[in-house]
């Protein structure tokens, strides 16, 4: 459905769009932050209420710009007027005063989720942009519906306008010229459709440009460099008295060819020997800007040419766009991103605006935006593979582009005929091309790394020693083919999933993939091997490691592949805990079953670690009958240690059932406990069952000294495992119940529990709060962890964020309130918040009624997720603060 029909109060079919913009923002921010800060708040609330109050819909804000809409052409001009008058007489006190320019144009629209497509608000943008501070300009779409006194500025041509248009003024008042441009000023090529989602960037190089003589834009290839550079010559141009060129340097197969190319682009005819001096001489006392397009294939020429401009002092500008930076003193590179991929994000916007030009009959509606957002992401938000894939739009719904993402290569071709365009793997063609033959072949086996990775990993499968292998990455960065990024203090390297895709075809074709892929599977072998269960259980082991499990995956996906169950079971080992506390439960849950069968013999000594993990995974995963049956199979085995262990969590496992046979299986764990050859870890899961079972029987005094000896057992094990985290917020859980909320504090004040996806912390510290009357701070600590829920971060969240809630609506005396929460929060995260909804239900007079809701319970755990339920309550009391 199109978004017109979901909202009505948007003016649709033929409306006038105003478009406004403070004259001289970059250099007024860049002389009084502060100052302009202040004058932009009174600029924006005259603006919006000009707008608004004659009926306008204020459709877009980007800086210091607006866009609005009119359904009447003299609703606009009036608003334009009162606007004008309005910051004439503003009292700006110490802020710099503002001047802005309006640009107005009717036409019919095509309007999609509050924004507007097509030529109108491009029309509209560039008519605009031809103005000076205090001016109206319109076109004579808008003239001809007003009865306001205007004056004719003559035809003019307008970037990205086929026709000349003729352009009028409001009132008769005397302004500069227009700011139209002078063809003999100029080479910039038609940058076509208009930019999207660059303001952050045009505002850095708009901000260096007074001060720079040269600026290289970096990126791959189809981020929009090109693009970028383009929209900012043309917002230079009218201030640019010696013209503002480009010189597409791509065709330009050898440095030699440089000179002609740019005396070319700046339309000067040379003569005699020394061109690229005659060039210099040209562009030297001009106060010009020259674009330096795709430097990578002759950049020390390009490099050598900007080194003799610069040296005399000029005030050309050079804007160079390149795969790597020129290397010159004095350079400013700025990295060009990949554009936002959230479903409001310029590469969602991006897509839909050239969707629409591809095929002007599609409504793609609110739910198309996550689909077009997944198709963003896997293309790594860069603007050529979005427009690519946009344009299959004329044949293709989303979902049905989506499906094609593995294929995208030749999904994304140019086209054919007169329509054909460039395509994504001719784009990667030219970066690889440019290669030396080391740097292909590190390249290549980059190709089978997913995800990020570390030096070490680089080097290990490189097949080149340490430095060279450091040189090559460096060089690769440098080309934009990798980037580099920081993540906890280590630097980390990826591939954009296209630019991976491509290396690994390259590496299929040169024959070396298995070659590649042993290399990668020895390196995250010897990373996460461990024989010590306590050590590939550790918690801070299992959160450094996390950041590798897309390559470990991968690496045990090539083990399983070629039947090498010896790594893949010794690498399983070592994930155990990645699979308890970070990495989603399904995963391990898949592993475990594929390699449990096909442990090797001389391995058995791993069966009994795997099969305990494996049980407690599947316990996340709500299979409480699977976790019995093996944990059943553990009670078998020779070692006491693993019985005790097994039968003490068990006895957690069959609670449901019934409490006289989690008794029975305690007192069996408690025997071989008091035989004395178990470790810690068996008297911690006897002890924290123990207290799980009396707390669950509301008798929270008795299970206050299980949990405090479990936490203790916990401590014992010389690592922080999942054992700490479960019999520390069980012990902080049971301290608030029992009355002792600064003891509660104390407790979660002794660790970090964040690491561990099982952390309710937040939760459990904020009823503490409210039982200590802190309760604004305990107030923020919910709402923060229940906007993070509802981000999806991890299942049931949203549950624990209503206990919070719950607690917070008690504390105000709303109990009937308190307990719906209660009830909507159905079954929190962990035993630990479990049990603290019942004693606070046990306040409001319901405990055994949420004990039974809990014991009783048909759906599975991952169906109770109360996202909705806790989307409504925070806006409910957002709706409240706000009042």
């Amino acid at each position: 459905m199109d978004s017109e029909t979901q909202t009505p109060d948007i003016p649709v079919g033929v409306v006038t769009v105003m478009f406004t913009d403070v004259v001289g923002s970059t250099r007024l921010w860049a002389a009084d932050v502060e100052g302009t800060s202040r004058s932009l708040v009174i600029h924006d609330d005259i603006v919006r209420g000009a707008m608004e109050g004659h009926g306008g819909y204020v459709f877009g804000t980007a800086g210091d710009s607006f866009r609005g809409a009119f359904e009447r052409p003299e609703d606009a001009v009036s608003a334009s007027i009162e606007v004008q008058r309005r910051l004439a007489e503003a009292d700006w006190a110490d802020g710099p005063q503002l001047t802005i320019r309006i640009g107005l144009h009717s036409g019919r629209v095509t309007s999609r989720d509050g924004d507007y497509f097509g030529p109108v608000p491009n029309t509209a943008s560039r008519i605009e942009a031809l103005g000076h501070g205090g001016q109206i300009l319109m076109s004579d779409s808008v003239r001809v519906g007003i009865e306001t006194p205007t004056s004719w500025l003559g035809e003019h041509r307008l970037r990205d306008v086929p026709e000349p248009m003729a352009i009028h003024q409001v009132g008769t008042d005397p302004f500069p010229p227009l700011r139209v441009i002078d063809p003999s000023l100029s080479t910039l090529p038609n940058a076509g459709a208009p930019i999207i989602g660059r303001d952050r960037e045009m505002a850095q190089v708009r901000g260096l440009i007074d001060n720079s003589a040269l600026i290289t834009l970096t990126g791959i290839g189809g981020c929009g460099k090109t693009k970028l550079a383009l929209e900012i010559a043309y917002q230079e141009l009218p201030s640019r008295p010696g013209g503002c060129y480009f010189a597409d340097l791509s065709a330009v197969a050898d440095g030699a060819e440089l000179p002609a190319a740019l005396a070319r682009a700046v339309r000067l005819t040379t003569s005699g020997a020394d061109t690229l001096g005659q060039i210099v001489d040209h562009l030297a006392p001009r106060s010009a800007l020259l674009i330096l397009d795709n430097c990578e294939h002759i950049l020390d020429e390009c490099a050598s040419f900007a080194e003799q401009l610069m040296a005399r002092g000029s005030s050309t500008v050079l804007l160079a766009t390149s795969r790597q930076r020129l290397d010159v003193p004095g350079e400013h590179a700025i990295a060009v991103p990949p554009l936002e991929q959230d479903a409001n994000g310029a590469a969602v916007q991006l897509f839909l605006e050239r969707a629409a030009e591809a095929n002007p009959t599609v409504e793609l509606d609110g739910a198309d935006r996550s689909v077009i957002a997944e198709i963003c992401g896997h293309l790594d938000g860069m603007p050529l593979a979005i427009e690519l894939a946009a344009a299959r739009v004329a044949i293709l719904n989303p979902k049905e582009i989506l499906s094609r993402m593995e294929d995208r290569f030749r999904l994304l071709s140019g086209g054919r005929g007169r329509n054909k365009r460039r395509t994504l793997q001719a784009t990667l063609d030219w970066s690889y091309d440019l290669l030396d033959d080391d740097e292909k072949d590190f390249f290549r086996r980059c190709g089978t790394f997913v995800g990020t990775f570390d030096l070490p990993a680089a080097i290990a499968i490189s097949g080149f020693d340490e430095y060279l292998a450091m040189d090559l990455l460096q060089s690769l960065v440098n080309k934009s083919l990798i980037s580099a990024e920081e993540t906890d203090g280590q630097s980390r390297f990826r591939l954009l999933e296209t630019v991976r895709i491509y290396a690994g075809e390259q590496l299929d074709r040169s024959g070396t993939v298995a070659e590649a892929r042993d290399e990668h599977l020895v390196h995250y072998h010897r990373l996460v091997t461990t024989s010590e269960w306590s050590e590939a259980c550790d918690l801070d082991r299992s959160y450094r490691l996390s950041a590798e499990w897309s390559n470990v995956a991968s690496a045990l996906e090539w083990a399983a592949a070629k039947d090498d169950w010896h790594a893949a079971t010794e690498m399983a080992f070592g994930c155990q805990g990645m699979w308890e506390t970070q990495i989603t439960a399904t995963e391990g849950h898949r592993w475990l079953s594929q390699i449990m069968p096909n442990i090797p013999p001389e391995l058995t000594d791993a069966t009994e670690g795997l099969r305990f993990s494996h049980a407690q995974i599947v316990m996340q995963l709500d299979d409480f009958e699977l976790a019995r049956q093996i944990f059943s199979e553990i009670t078998e085995m020779e070692s006491p240690n693993q019985q005790a262990q097994a039968l003490g969590i068990m006895a957690f496992v069959v609670n449901r059932q019934g409490i006289d046979q989690s008794q029975a299986l305690l007192a069996r764990a408690n025997e071989l406990i008091d035989g004395g050859d178990v470790g810690p870890g068996a008297r911690c899961s006897a002890l924290w069952t123990s207290g799980i079972l009396k707390m669950y029987a509301a008798d929270f005094d008795a299970a206050l000294p299980d949990y405090e000896a479990a936490h203790a057992a916990a401590l014992q094990i010389g690592r922080r495992t999942s054992h700490v985290i479960f019999t520390g917020l069980s012990l902080a859980s049971a301290q608030i119940l029992t009355g002792r909320p600064q003891a509660a504090i104390d407790t979660l004040d002794s660790n970090d529990w964040s690491k561990s996806v099982w952390d309710s912390s937040p939760i459990i510290r904020a009823m503490a709060l409210i039982d200590l009357g802190q309760v604004n701070e305990a107030a923020e600590l919910v709402v923060s962890y229940g906007q993070e829920a509802l981000l999806g971060r991890l299942s049931r969240m949203a549950n624990d964020a209503l206990l919070g809630l719950a607690g917070l609506a008690l504390h105000r005396g709303e109990q009937d309130h308190a307990w719906a929460l209660l009830e909507q929060a159905t079954v929190p995260r962990s035993p630990a918040t479990i049990g603290l909804a019942e004693g606070l239900a046990d306040r409001l007079g319901k405990g055994k009624r949420l004990r039974d809701m809990h014991r009783n319970r048909l759906v599975p755990l991952a169906s109770l997720d109360a996202s909705a339920a806790l989307q409504h309550e925070l806006t409910r009391l957002s709706s409240e603060r706000a009042a």
